[in-house]
């Protein structure tokens, strides 16, 4: 017979609901206002809180302490992500990925701009809910595995029948990685005789002679300026374009709006860009 080691960590799953609910409220009244796509944003989270409650099941039967202190810290992290993944869909109705974090934990001015009143409140809740726990007995820990399972099956039934527009809105989405594992295909390459067919079919490069430097205007998607060591002082990973830089004239604060870019910023620092050329620039904003 299983015997229970330690109490289920339920403060965390209680505050994920919440927060579930709460962020399938917020984006619906920004959608449609509709109940219906509400009850498909809350369905849509409904694997992710299912592992939370597994993560909990397993902290129960465990009797091991190094074990369930592994649990119990792989569920605070997961718990942690979603409340910041929630926090930057409702900000920027884009998903952030786990390892995201490590390249704008360092932008400190951008980290800085999601506390507010409501986002601090939501950290000092996630930090108390973390020390709530029940202790139950088997027969509910029974009944709470049910559960668990019809969330995840729930869960995956959502993400296959949802409307397409709102799966992105999930953080985790176990039917499309699937799919991806089943549908692998192998990445098509060149043999070196049709890469030198290619290499030898294009252009030969022209040098034009202009008695003026030539407009250069980049536009690239989702480069943050953190990369490079000129404007950031932190990152040297745009030596080229540091160099390029330094020839011209740098716009540090040129970029491409959320919308235009669909989340990513459209940066367009640049060598000699003139009023002209910036007014063809139509997905960007200059503050």
């Amino acid at each position: 017979m299983v015997k229970l080691s330690a109490p289920y960590p339920s403060g965390l799953l209680a505050f994920s609901v919440i927060l579930a609910l709460y962020k399938a409220l917020i984006l619906s009244l920004e959608m449609t206002g509709s109940p219906a796509v509400s009850a498909w944003l809350f369905a849509l989270d409904l694997s992710f809180l299912a592992l939370l409650a597994l993560l909990g099941l397993l902290h129960c039967y465990l009797g091991n302490a190094l074990a369930r202190l592994l649990v119990r810290i792989l569920q605070a992290v997961s718990a942690g992500f979603y409340l910041v993944h929630s926090f930057v869909l409702l900000e920027l109705d884009e998903p952030m990925r786990f390892f995201d974090l490590a390249r704008y934990l360092p932008e400190t001015a951008v980290v800085g701009s999601f506390f507010n009143v409501l986002t601090i409140s939501a950290v000092l809740g996630f930090a108390v809910m973390m020390f709530i726990n029940l202790r139950l007995n088997k027969r509910v820990l029974t009944w709470a595995g049910a559960i668990t399972v019809v969330l995840l099956l729930t869960g995956l039934l959502a993400e296959s029948a949802s409307p397409a527009q709102l799966h992105k809105y999930g953080l985790l989405k176990l039917n499309a990685f699937a799919q991806q594992v089943v549908n692998r295909q192998a990445v098509a390459s060149y043999s070196s005789q049709q890469a030198g067919f290619y290499a030898a079919a294009g252009p030969a490069p022209v040098e034009f002679v202009r008695p003026e430097p030539d407009i250069i205007l980049l536009i690239m998607e989702s480069l943050s300026s953190i990369n490079s060591h000129r404007v950031s002082g932190e990152r040297d990973l745009l030596s080229g374009f540091d160099r390029l830089s330094e020839k011209g004239v740098l716009f540090i604060n040129f970029f491409g709006n959320h919308s235009a870019s669909e989340g990513g910023g459209s940066h367009c620092p640049a060598q000699r860009i003139s009023a002209a050329a910036l007014s063809h620039c139509d997905a960007a904003d200059v503050r």
